[in-house]
């Protein structure tokens, strides 16, 4: 796993086996300092493992914020590539997703226009897939969402588009090449994208349901008061988990052909996440009370959702990350 320890100025990405080495007192090994030597007392984000190596997010005064690399030893921890000279650049929150075929997409900027790069590992192979962004679009975002039905990967784009000046929020859809990346959806706010089957599930203000098509976009659900939905799991083409309000409390609800089904009462997923992990084929995740940090594990089924371990927290602000590895759930 990895591990961030030390004082505020000086901070560290540490790599260590297992929670075990707690209990047995044993010193974890230094990958790569975090400190003001390189210009900021920055944590990373925690990213996807892709092969044996760990990609994340890193800004320092020399790269600004990029795409580095871990395979758990100091020799591998490294640089990717330096997409945009200087400290221009800037990963745009943690890695978000991988391809088929071993190929990483992100997403990327300077000077407030968006990109969405690729890579396989290599200074090389790390190369821009869209950079085409229409000219005048100022502090747009490019968000990777979700592996796309057929192959290929989902993305977001907020304030404009390749394309469309008057557009806001889009879905697109790339194979990682410019030919290969089209619009599917666009003009509404959303909160994420799941896949399962043919169907992409999204949430936000309410929850839609899309086969990849303007016309096959439809509201599946909706809370009277509009309350942000966040989905948790696409099980499959017509049974999807997702967080949002309902008779007045914050639930995991679970919507099928039978309709809307309460599971538990949650507190808000951290940080918006929606992307659970999953060990021993039940999905993981974290809840945020206001007082506690909440570990919790779901199979789908009232009966299989149950609270893991309820924990102290720090604010809600703070970025945390789950990750499983070897049987394991390890989060920060």
């Amino acid at each position: 796993m990895l591990a961030k320890l030390g004082r505020p100025e000086s901070k560290y990405l540490y790599t260590a086996c297992g929670l075990a080495m707690a209990a047995a007192q044993e010193v974890p090994e230094r990958l790569t300092s975090l400190s003001h030597a390189d210009g900021y007392p920055f944590q990373p984000n925690v990213g996807v493992m892709m092969g044996d190596s760990l990609y994340y997010s890193r800004r320092t005064v020399t790269h600004g914020m990029e795409l580095w690399k871990t395979d758990g030893t100091a020799a591998g921890t490294r640089l990717v590539k330096e997409t945009i000279p200087g400290m221009r650049s800037k990963i745009d929150g943690p890695v978000d997703g991988v391809v088929d075929g071993g190929i990483l997409l992100f997403s990327t900027g300077g000077g407030g226009l968006p990109e969405i790069w690729k890579t396989d590992g290599t200074e090389a192979g790390t190369v821009p897939v869209i950079t085409q962004w229409q000219a005048g679009i100022r502090n747009g975002i490019a968000q990777v969402l979700s592996p796309a039905p057929g192959g290929g990967l989902l993305f977001q784009t907020y304030f404009g588009g390749l394309q469309d000046a008057s557009s806001t929020d889009q879905i697109w859809k790339t194979d990682g090449t410019q030919a290969g990346t089209v619009r599917l959806v666009k003009d509404f706010a959303i909160v994420g994208a799941h896949v399962a089957g043919d169907t992409i599930w999204m949430g936000g203000g309410r929850l839609w349901k899309s086969d990849g098509t303007a016309e096959g976009t439809v509201v599946s659900f909706s809370t009277p008061s509009r309350y942000r939905i966040d989905i948790l799991w696409a099980m499959s083409d017509d049974t999807v988990l997702f967080a949002s309000s309902h008779e007045g409390k914050r639930m995991l609800l679970r919507l099928d052909a039978g309709g809307i089904t309460p599971l538990k009462e949650i507190g808000s997923l951290v940080n918006g996440q929606n992307q659970p992990v999953f060990v021993e084929g039940d999905a993981h995740f974290l809840t945020f009370t206001g007082e506690h940090l909440q570990l919790w594990r779901t199979d789908g089924t009232e009966a299989g959702t149950r609270l893991v371990k309820n924990m102290p927290s720090g604010p809600e602000g703070s970025r945390r990350a789950i990750i499983p590895a070897g049987g394991k759930i390890y989060f920060r």
